[in-house]
């Protein structure tokens, strides 16, 4: 198993945690904070697996930017590496087009559904 595969690994468990707490799911799986997300954003299932695969695989991208080269980059005061324009630019190769604007526009739309997952907020504030 590669870095990258054990990236995804590790973004999948910390997705299932976050979203078993914001959900309050007493018993953690993939399976179940799925559907609670899909009951209370009102969207079909296969619509959250695309875009939790998205973000899941674009945070992924950055934990290993951040671990190998993180000391080249800004990062804020929580030490988060900071998503500069280089930064995505690094992390968006090799990663389909449609994907960082299917996690913009699911962050917009949570927002305007009222739900605030902070593991689904990507900060691209410093996006233009």
């Amino acid at each position: 198993m590669d870095d990258y595969d054990q990236a995804l690994i590790q973004e999948a468990k910390e997705m299932v945690m976050a979203l078993s707490v914001y959900f309050n799911i007493a018993k953690p799986s993939q399976d179940r904070v799925i559907i609670a997300l899909s009951s209370r954003w009102g969207k079909p299932v296969e619509e959250i697996l695309e875009i939790l695969s998205a973000v899941v695989k674009f945070k992924a991208k950055v934990s290993l930017l951040d671990c190998f080269y993180g000391d080249l980059f800004h990062h804020d005061v929580d030490e988060k590496l900071v998503l500069t324009p280089d930064v995505v630019e690094i992390v968006y190769s090799g990663i389909k087009h449609e994907e960082p604007d299917l996690i913009k526009s699911a962050i917009k739309d949570l927002a305007e559904t009222g739900l605030y997952i902070e593991w689904i907020d990507i900060k691209f504030e410093y996006l233009s």
